[in-house]
């Protein structure tokens, strides 16, 4: 499994596509709108940010994989 951002959402099958210089767009890892959360993998001091613009669903890396790979904070920052 990828240890950046991007990398987490393709293997979740949630495919990024390039929005903008910074920012990407793709399916909500929550409520699983098509193309409504933003990523923007250079936040957080590398770790990424992510936005869902429906649920409102934000986060960074670490929550992802706490979130959605069911870590606890020292696995995923381990794993990062």
């Amino acid at each position: 499994m990828g240890a950046d951002l991007l990398g987490l959402f393709e293997a979740h099958g949630l495919m990024p596509k390039k929005e903008s210089g910074t920012s990407w767009g793709a399916p909500c890892p929550a409520c699983g709108g098509n193309d409504r959360c933003t990523i923007k993998p250079a936040d957080h001091d590398g770790r990424g940010g992510y936005f869902c613009r429906r649920c409102n669903v934000y986060g960074d890396a670490i929550q992802f994989l706490r979130d959605y790979d069911g870590m606890s904070y020292a696995e995923a920052c381990q794993h990062l």
